[in-house]
């Protein structure tokens, strides 16, 4: 199985409302992945949802480190979400992916995903 690395922005302008919604728009294309059996690691559900938990380590290091064990091992490929450009973690990891020669997707809308689909098959 194939897997993308979703990538975007998770803390805006850092208030728990910026966050969730980052979250949700995560989601939306995590789920569109999904629904055509594309294999995915999407960090703002998997690792950064724990981080909104009030019982969560203050130090995101963990988590970081998890994330990049991802990226490196199990992925290759990325789909940065709208509004990407504002991420450096993001941008770090479009970087990274164009580096290694990996596929780089953007796109508009969890709908408009024809060539991850093309990519995947």
């Amino acid at each position: 199985m194939k897997v993308v690395f979703i990538a975007g922005p998770f803390n805006g302008d850092k208030t728990d409302e910026a966050r969730r919604q980052n979250v949700e728009i995560a989601k939306q294309y995590a789920n569109a992945l999904a629904r055509n059996n594309i294999g995915f690691y999407c960090p703002h559900i998997h690792t950064m949802q724990l981080m909104l938990n009030e019982d969560a380590p203050p130090d995101d290091t963990f988590f970081r480190e998890l994330n990049k064990h991802f990226f490196e091992k199990v992925c290759s490929a990325v789909l940065l979400l709208p509004g990407w450009e504002t991420s450096g973690g993001a941008k770090k990891e479009a970087a990274e992916a164009e580096k290694r020669g990996w596929p780089v997707f953007k796109p508009s809308s969890p709908d408009d995903i024809k060539d991850v689909l093309n990519w995947a098959a």
